[in-house]
């Protein structure tokens, strides 16, 4: 991801990443206590990432962030079918267009309008083209 904004911050291009545990807890704690845990354990090796990060939120259920309600409201159909791991979602309700596991992404331009959503499993580097394409008819 910073391989990404590194090379596109300079056409307008902004990640932002947005910790959430709904998804086994993956991220506990704090947002001080996440920066250290990537910057010394996953990915470690003293990795700070060059994008803003947000604080903890909820992305489902009752108390679902107003952006995440936006994004979901906007590309309701999730790229993932099902929740193969519902029995370690935090939270009650699932509805079709939640979240489905961490590093689900969004691809949206600069006017905050979603563009497309993608699955947990696709890297970084796999949407660049869409990036690419999104700031060609910026």
């Amino acid at each position: 991801m910073n391989a990404l904004q590194n090379k596109y911050k300079n056409r307008g291009f902004t990640i932002l990443a947005v910790p959430s545990s709904q998804f086994a807890n993956q991220e506990p704690g704090s947002k001080k206590e996440i920066m250290r845990g990537l910057e010394f354990v996953r990915p470690g090796d003293g990795f700070k990432p060059a994008f803003p990060m947000t604080q903890k939120v909820h992305v489902n259920g009752v108390d679902a962030h107003g952006l995440y309600k936006f994004l979901r409201n906007a590309c309701p159909d999730s790229p993932q079918q099902h929740f193969s791991k519902k029995h370690r979602l935090n939270y009650e309700d699932v509805h079709a267009s939640d979240i489905r596991w961490n590093f689900e992404k969004f691809l949206i331009d600069r006017y905050g309008k979603p563009i497309r959503r993608y699955h947990s499993s696709v890297g970084p580097a796999d949407i660049e083209k869409d990036i690419e394409v999104l700031l060609e008819h910026a």
